[in-house]
């Protein structure tokens, strides 16, 4: 069953994240919701079984950004 995870991060690392997802064998689609004139909505979607990798990527992409994903 698919899951979606929703945060908030910089505009300027939309295209990094995605980069991230894609290297990761697409483990999740990714979709820009919403923007705002600095932030932009993600939303992750995924199956179920894969949510501890990407909660690890997440936090990946925290630590190499040095930018927090702030969940919605």
């Amino acid at each position: 069953m698919d899951k979606r995870s929703y945060f908030w991060i910089p505009r300027s690392e939309v295209a990094f994240f995605q980069s991230l997802v894609d290297s990761t064998d697409n483990i999740a689609r990714i979709r820009t919701e919403q923007n705002t004139e600095t932030e932009a909505k993600i939303i992750l979607i995924y199956d179920s079984s894969l949510e501890a990798e990407v909660r690890d990527l997440v936090r990946y992409y925290e630590q190499e950004s040095g930018n927090i994903a702030k969940t919605v």
